[in-house]
């Protein structure tokens, strides 16, 4: 199969560099990975065209083969139409079928062989040489009998479709990540094999009993969201507004058109089915021929409903001629038809489908009232109450007292929950039914914003939008129009982009969503929505995000960490106009992103408005590494002194480094960063020399701690690098982490690499330094690395050789032998190194130079890692209970604001305004540039009409000049004329006489005929004269 290239739509050529394109293998086998059960004994067979990089990954306890044409354990040419007769669990096919003459027929063969398919596809939705749509491979494997049951969106701009599909049975049901919990395979399945139960997020899915399951498959061929059944409602339906008598519409959630129908099928015999709330505030189905019992069927149910054995009592009903209303969310009416078939689908029922915003979990709902009612002291919920008038968030608890209340949105954490859309779960996100054709004979819902449109239809009471979606509706509505108080057809584009869900339209889930999700596991209801909505954690790692990837594991290690005790941790990077260290990307160098992202603050444009984060933060922990260096603390400008921190928040320094054994800054750095660090209340230290410094240089009782990175398991480590060891080499290797690379170095480890592994050596440098690992030496180097890269270099190495404080740090952990480089007189010092050496007894791990290495006698005496875990453990515990009890200070920490804090908030309204100023400024000044550009665009048009039409321009000249001389005579007509009239009293008839032959001279000269406004003046003139005369 040859590998084509792929042009994406929206820019590019899709030439990827070999770099770039490495990143995108990697990052799809990463992906891939992440689909794929780690149990034992799984077979896979890999149909990608990049040989046997999978298994690079891959655990132990699975069995791979490999499949490219001419080159593997299994040789097969699929565009000869040869196919492996070889039966395995999972294939995997990566970049696959956009290289195949008939990919079709390709997956057609692989639903024959295998029960789990993980595909990554270049859709033609973004790839446009591609033959197929995403949506196509998803629907055609859905025809050969696969559901999708997880899908990666990880890396969407390369890949539309990285997911696994496994074959449908029902044991698998509910993995569908299509599954809404309708309930078809609870009503069909005939050995009551199936329970709808409530899943970890409280969500109905069906669970199959394997013990009684019969295997018949009828559960499978009902379910809606493995095969999509046709649906020939109108793609354009007639819209209707509506309006119930008033006193229906003060009891109804909208504009009263369920309790209208109801009660007419009811009066004429029929049957009703909808949602009501069980004793204990479960929403369940349930159907009834009892106009009295419309009222508890009435009124939105803001969470999943569970549609119990409904179904197959409307089967029942229908199969007696009685007719049926049946109302539900537009799944739940899908479910309905699947589970009836074609032949019960008459008159005799008709189904209404809601305009469904979505269904948040009971069981969250449940919680909620309990915590904040006592689930056993509620008597019952009105969502959509009309106390307030007609709006989205009326609400009404009524309580077994007697009591009633009315909790505003702004008091009430369930509201605020679901109109912020945090409990919408994947499938209702991704609603295959908030489209047209509708599932119901009739859509209902509010009909929000036709006040836009006509006002009178808006009252406050409510108005419904009916949406008549089949014949059979159309027929019932000639009739049933009549019941309603006032109707009107209506254009359907009213109803768009109004709030309901129309063809995707609508708000998207809130972004905190997981975290909403996280928050649910550890903190109450009314907690966890507090602090999604506010993005409020309980502490804020300040941190420095850089090109390093010590500094990279060891931010990751004290967040891991953190959450892992059940915090909530918010990573905070330095100001945006910091111009130290500072990079696009700041977590470029993770393979795979291990932070939420929620858990990553955004980058705040200056210190001043970090001020914000003191109300995001419960406390503020700095994290490791260099950040109390003088040369970091100035220029970074007090950051990480905290300075921007308030004096009422609680601070904790875990692991802070000097760097060196002296404070390298001047006096006054010294005195500043003193102020500041002595507002910490609890400090500790990266290295043992740091206690001393700390007492000594700025008076504070200070804790040597083990870095960060010894907080977490050894298996946190080693599942990031096994991900990263696909460029790895297959034989024994030294390896070698150096920040500062020099041929001296190269040389020594040469020396090591002959003694102990044939001469193979694999180095990695600073990525900071030489980003692209492109310093020339004699050692074969590994270049764009990443941190699980780094780790994989470590963990596989047999021997190890570093410079670096972290090196030595991963090689303890991953138990490798190893020596360490140093030079006394570079910047970085030893002391970081020497504190964890001395600490183990490995001081004599140290060396400078090759001649130290021969001399040294530890090739003959490996690390006792028996021992050496021993005390490390021993530390490890006394650093985790400082910090545990630090952390433990914050609850009763009271301190009240102080003189700086007052400076401080001034100094921040004083930048606020600056800024604002600033802004103006800029604002004017694009309005300068702007009219600049104009004015330049216009003489620039003007000298190219000048260049085009020179004739033109040499009349406009005349002309020009003409006027000119015009407007000088008229001015010395001007003159005259004063002079003249000043004259006139003293005139004779002889002298009037004179004057008016000399006017009537100057009426026949050329600028009086082109003047007129000379004509007045002379005319004006002449009266004057006259009436002079005649006075005379």
């Amino acid at each position: 199969m040859e590998k084509k290239s792929y042009e994406v739509i929206n820019g590019g050529d899709g030439q990827l560099s070999l770099a770039t394109e490495e990143q995108m293998w990697y990052k799809q086998i990463i992906a891939i990975l992440g689909l794929i059960d780690n149990n034992n004994n799984r077979l896979i067979v890999d149909f990608s065209i990049k040989d046997r990089r999978l298994n690079r990954i891959l655990p132990n306890v699975i069995h791979y083969y490999s499949i490219v044409h001419g080159n593997t354990d299994i040789i097969a040419d699929m565009n000869e139409y040869q196919f492996p007769d070889y039966d395995a669990e999972i294939a995997v096919c990566t970049d696959v079928m956009e290289n195949l003459n008939n990919p079709l027929w390709f997956l057609e063969q692989l639903s024959i062989h295998y029960r789990k398919i993980i595909i990554s596809y270049k859709g033609k939705e973004k790839f446009k040489q591609s033959p197929f749509y995403s949506v196509d491979i998803i629907n055609e494997l859905g025809k050969l009998g696969f559901i999708m049951t997880k899908r990666s969106n990880a890396f969407a701009d390369n890949w539309t479709l990285i997911a696994c599909f496994e074959k449908v049975e029902p044991s698998v049901l509910k993995e569908n990540i299509n599954c809404t919990g309708c309930g078809a395979c609870y009503n069909i399945c005939p050995s009551n094999a199936i329970k709808m139960c409530y899943d970890s997020n409280g969500f109905l899915k069906p669970f199959v009993n394997r013990d009684t399951c019969i295997k018949c498959n009828k559960c499978v061929g009902v379910c809606p969201a493995v095969t999509v059944k046709k649906n020939n409602h109108f793609t354009n339906p007639e819209c209707y507004a509506v309006w119930a008598d008033e006193k229906t519409r003060m009891i109804s959630s909208s504009g009263g058109f369920f309790s209208i129908i109801a009660q007419d099928i009811i009066e004429k015999g029929g049957w009703v089915f909808g949602a009501k709330w069980s004793e204990d505030f479960y929403c369940e189905y349930v159907g009834t021929n009892n106009i009295n019992d419309i009222e508890i069927l009435r009124n939105s149910k803001y969470v999943q409903s569970n549609i119990k054995k409904s179904y197959s009592q409307v089967k029942a009903l229908l199969e007696q001629n009685i007719q049926v209303a049946f109302f539900g969310f537009p799944c739940q009416v899908a479910g309905l038809k699947s589970y009836l078939g074609e032949s019960y689908l008459n008159d005799k029922l008709l189904t209404i489908d809601l305009l469904c915003f979505y269904a948040p979990s009971n069981v969250l709902f449940r919680n909620y009232l309990d915590e904040n009612y006592g689930i056993d002291n509620v008597s019952n919920i009105i969502f959509r109450d009309k106390k307030q008038g007609w709006s989205s968030t009326g609400y009404r608890v009524e309580l077994k007292c007697g009591e009633v209340l009315y909790p505003s949105y702004e008091k009430d954490w369930y509201q605020q929950a679901f109109q912020n859309i945090l409990g919408r779960n994947d499938t209702c996100e991704n609603c295959r039914y908030a489209n047209f054709p509708r599932q119901g004979d009739f859509t209902i819902g509010d009909f929000w914003g036709i006040d836009m449109h006509d006002s009178s239809w808006n009252d406050k009471m409510g108005t419904s939008i009916v949406l008549v979606n089949s014949i059979k509706a159309q027929t019932y509505w000639t009739q049933a129009c009549r019941l309603f108080a006032r109707y009107e057809n209506v254009p359907l584009e009213w109803a768009l982009n109004k709030g309901n869900r129309f063809h995707g339209e609508g708000r998207n889930r809130n972004k905190n969503y997981s975290y909403f999700l996280r928050l649910l596991q550890k903190k109450t209801f009314n907690e966890s929505v507090k602090l999604a909505l506010s993005g409020e954690h309980d502490i804020g790692i300040v941190c420095l995000f850089n090109h390093n990837i010590g500094n990279n594991l060891t931010n990751y290690a004290l967040y891991q960490y953190l959450t892992d005790r059940g915090f909530t941790v918010l990573m905070i990077d330095k100001a945006g106009d910091c111009n130290f260290c500072k990079y696009d990307d700041r977590l470029e160098l993770f393979l795979k992103n291990p932070y939420q992202r929620c858990d990553i603050a955004p980058v705040y444009k200056d210190k001043y408005a970090m001020v914000d984060l003191n109300d995001k933060c419960g406390c503020f922990v700095l994290a490791s590494d260099q950040l109390v260096r003088a040369h970091f603390i100035e220029n970074m400008n007090f950051y990480s002194c905290l300075d921007w921190v308030k004096s009422n928040k609680y601070k904790i320094a875990y692991a802070a480094s000097f760097g060196t054994e002296q404070f390298e800054g001047n006096k006054e750095l010294c005195e500043k960063a003193k102020f500041f660090l002595k507002r910490f209340q609890k400090f500790s230290v990266r290295e043992e020399s740091g206690v001393s410094l700390a007492k000594d240089v700025f008076d504070i009782d200070a804790k040597w701690v083990l870095d960060p990175v010894f907080l977490c398991d050894k298996s946190l480590y080693e599942n990031m690098a096994r991900i990263g060891k696909l460029r790895l080499p297959n034989e024994h290797y030294v390896g070698a982490y150096i920040l500062d690379p020099t041929q001296d170095r190269a040389d020594l480890i040469k020396e090591l690499a002959e003694k102990k592994c044939s001469g193979n050596a694999l180095a990695v440098i600073d990525t900071d330094g030489y980003p692209n690992g492109d310093f020339q030496w004699s050692i074969e180097t590994l270049k764009n690395v990443k941190n699980e890269e780094w780790l994989a270099t470590i963990a596989n190495s047999d021997f190890f050789i570093t410079d670096s404080f972290h090196g030595v740090c991963f090689a303890l952990i991953f138990q490798r032998q190893f020596c360490v480089v140093y030079n006394k007189w570079q910047w970085r010092g030893a002391t970081r190194i020497l504190s964890i050496l001395k600490l183990l007894g490995l001081e004599h791990r140290m060396i400078e130079n090759k001649n130290d290495l021969l001399s040294n006698e530890f090739f003959k005496e490996p690390i006792n890692y028996n021992e050496l875990n021993y005390i490390l453990a021993a530390k490890r515990e006394e650093s985790i209970q400082w910090l545990e009890k630090s952390l433990a200070g914050v609850n009763g920490f009271k301190e009240e604001y102080t003189l700086y804090d007052i400076v401080l908030e001034q100094e921040r309204l004083f930048h606020d305004k600056y800024d604002k100023i600033e802004e103006e400024i800029r604002q004017v000044q694009s309005d300068i540039k702007i009219l600049y550009e104009w004015q330049t665009a216009q003489d620039e048009r003007l000298n190219q009409m000048r260049d085009e039409f020179p004739i033109l321009f040499d009349w406009e000249k005349a002309q020009d000049e003409r006027l000119n001389q015009m407007q000088h005579e008229i001015e010395c007509m001007q003159k005259r004329y004063n002079f003249l009239a000043t004259q006139t009293e003293q005139m004779c008839d002889n002298d009037i006489e004179q004057m008016k032959k000399e006017i009537n001279k100057l009426k026949g000269s050329s600028f009086f005929r082109l003047d007129s406004g000379c004509k007045k003046i002379i005319n004006k003139f002449l009266n004057i004269l006259k009436s002079k005369n005649k006075i005379v």
